[in-house]
């Protein structure tokens, strides 16, 4: 199989995709629960897919293109990883990282910093693919360094004071291994046509998606055991 270039992949993928406005998302449901006036919002890695508002909001992420489409329509967008960017202690009310985590190599280093930037009582609220058992060839094109099991992503947060306090499944992605090999074929030998018919189709699988909101509030572990992706709303504990 030929080797997909991850890094082009993503470049032409925030080149292409369309930039659309939060409340297009079914994670917007969500997260307008957690949003009051005057609050301080943060969302690392949103690529050119920012799940928060535009305005009122900082936007972090390593890739340029998805940085410069984002500041084009007059978002706050910074090229920067998290840890890179050294906000003060206690910054934000709201952070938020949708399906990067298991892009990252040292993901303890990054849940820290979240820790550390958001103020008592603030909000984490992040996407992760889950099951170990479930990581292939389409994980690895993505650029996944990992899937999540429920026990070790609870320990994590707990090393960073962030503690769960309700979950969703989450994810778009097929649970076909076929579909997926078929996916990473054609993202080898057509890259820019492939993503502009991905897009038409992730735009019609988010309606899909809103219909399947409902945050659950107990039984984390034995919930999430049956999810191939789930959102998290984590809580920052007492200083």
């Amino acid at each position: 199989m030929t080797t997909i270039n991850n890094e082009l992949l993503y470049d032409q993928l925030w080149r292409i995709v369309r930039v659309r406005d939060c409340e297009e998302y079914p994670e917007w449901q969500i997260l307008k629960k957690f949003i009051k006036p005057k609050y301080k919002l943060l969302e690392f890695g949103s690529g050119a897919r920012p799940k928060l508002p535009f305005f009122g909001s900082v936007f972090l992420d390593i890739n340029e293109e998805a940085t410069n489409r984002l500041k084009g329509l007059g978002a706050n967008a910074i090229k920067s990883s998290l840890e890179e960017a050294s906000f003060p202690a206690r910054s934000f009310d709201l952070v938020c990282g949708f399906d990067v985590l298991e892009h990252i190599a040292n993901d303890q280093r990054t849940l820290n910093e979240v820790g550390r930037i958001l103020k008592s009582k603030g909000k984490f609220i992040f996407s992760v693919p889950l099951g170990k058992s479930l990581y292939n060839d389409f994980d690895k094109t993505c650029g996944h360094i990992r899937r999540y099991e429920a026990e070790e992503l609870t320990e994590k947060l707990s090393r960073a004071k962030l503690k769960i306090i309700a979950i969703n499944e989450h994810g778009l992605r097929t649970k076909s291994r076929f579909l997926d090999k078929l996916t990473i074929f054609f993202l080898t030998i057509m890259p820019e046509l492939s993503i502009r018919l991905s897009d038409i189709f992730y735009g019609l699988s988010l309606k899909i998606a809103k219909k399947r909101i409902k945050l659950i509030e107990r039984d984390f572990s034995e919930k999430m055991s049956k999810m191939h992706g789930v959102l998290v709303v984590a809580q920052k504990q007492n200083d």
